[in-house]
């Protein structure tokens, strides 16, 4: 059973991979209406425990191929040859609280934490954007969505923020309130956050 929190990404091999509140879990096939969906043993490569036994927040499969898990303790990088990487704090993450990824156009990676948001500016250095006020430690996924250029649409515990890439800058929006939002109605216009109790308009045209 797939609970109604997990996260479903099909990577560029056309697998379709489950991140639960258990760990990770790949389909077996694309699940057709009224067939039971069945599961797969990992690809060896994939066989770390911290996948199998941690609740995963994110997936996501970067321009080079590598997948990205988040988790509640940490990110776990996986490249093509199968070589895998468990990145921390220790490793410069603000928190092992991962919510979200996203890679820019510029294919830098950056990463919402419980601590703020971080960028993968080379293949050894993270570079912290930490909000005043934080992310709550929770089990809510932060939101990290691309609305135009050099700009990135956070959801934090209390409420909506644009982090300016150029500046590093955040500004408070959706009227300050103090609503969670965890996701983005895609091409919706103007954009659409949900939240689990709300809904609210952000006009991305004029932010």
């Amino acid at each position: 059973i797939i609970r109604q929190d997990a996260i479903i990404y099909q990577d560029s091999k056309k697998r379709i991979w489950a991140g639960t509140i258990a760990g990770l879990r790949l389909l077996s096939f694309l699940p057709q209406k009224n067939k039971a969906i069945t599961f797969t043993p990992l690809p060896a490569h994939f066989n770390i425990s911290l996948l199998i036994y941690t609740g995963i927040k994110e997936i996501f499969e970067d321009a080079e191929g590598i997948m990205w898990f988040a988790t509640g303790r940490g990110l776990i990088k996986i490249k093509p040859d199968g070589s895998h990487q468990i990145i921390t704090v220790k490793d410069g993450l603000p928190s092992n609280i991962i919510n979200s990824i996203f890679q820019d156009k510029e294919k830098n990676l950056w990463f919402g934490t419980a601590a703020g948001l971080s960028k993968l500016v080379t293949r050894q250095s993270i570079r912290l954007y930490p909000i005043e006020d934080g992310f709550i430690e929770s089990n809510y996924s932060c939101l990290l969505y691309p609305f135009k250029k050099n700009y990135l649409l956070l959801g934090t515990h209390k409420g909506g923020k644009v982090f300016n890439k150029l500046t590093g800058n955040f500004t408070r929006v959706v009227n300050g309130n103090n609503q969670k939002y965890f996701d983005v109605i895609k091409n919706s216009k103007p954009t659409i956050l949900l939240g689990y109790y709300n809904m609210a308009i952000f006009d991305t045209a004029g932010s």
